[in-house]
């Protein structure tokens, strides 16, 4: 059996925690033969997004994540975890700069504190980034840091970035396939 799980939402704890349930539930499925993981996000925690980027790298069985809508902010890297990645035809890949939300007051600790680990994300980032693409390191710290726009790659763009290997739809004559299970993720 092939499992399709079909994502959509933010990186947040109860997401991430149902996508790796869902991931884990699959592959321990007998009769899984492979699992492609349909993405779409516009990011969300750091905390959240880089767990779940290491899930994927250290996940025991090959998985395979398609593009479906945008990918964007901290679900680009999430979308990097995997070595077998595709796109849909109208799928996007967006990065920007990193910020940080601050409620209240803060100290000078506290705010020293955030720096340290935005620049700690932002190498990680550039680390993902760099590791599975083509696109230069000089290129995401000035993204990163705020000194480019933001970059979107479209399909095309993506694959020719290295970010897919190959711009394909699933199901382009819309037929039953058989032998093909799609799982939604809910939380």
């Amino acid at each position: 059996m092939h499992y399709r799980i079909s994502f959509n939402g933010s990186l947040y704890e109860p997401q991430c925690n149902a996508l790796r349930n869902s991931i884990a539930s699959a592959a321990l499925t007998a009769s899984c033969e492979s699992i492609t993981v349909l993405f779409s996000s516009g990011g969300g925690s750091t905390d959240q997004g880089f767990a779940l980027y290491n899930f994927l790298r250290s996940f025991n069985k090959p998985l395979h994540f398609h593009a479906v809508g945008s990918v964007g902010s901290m679900a680009f890297p999430v979308f990097l975890g995997v070595s077998m990645r595709t796109a849909s035809p109208t799928a996007s890949f967006l990065m920007h700069s990193f910020d940080y939300t601050f409620e209240g007051k803060q100290s000078i600790a506290q705010i020293e504190e955030a720096l340290l680990r935005l620049k700690a994300d932002a190498a990680s980032y550039r680390s993902a980034v760099t590791l599975s693409t083509k696109i230069a390191a000089d290129t995401v710290n000035k993204v990163l840091t705020a000194h480019l726009p933001p970059i979107v790659y479209h399909a095309e763009d993506a694959k020719a970035a290295g970010i897919v290997s190959e711009v394909v739809e699933l199901n382009p004559d819309g037929q039953d396939q058989g032998g093909v299970q799609v799982w939604t993720v809910g939380w």
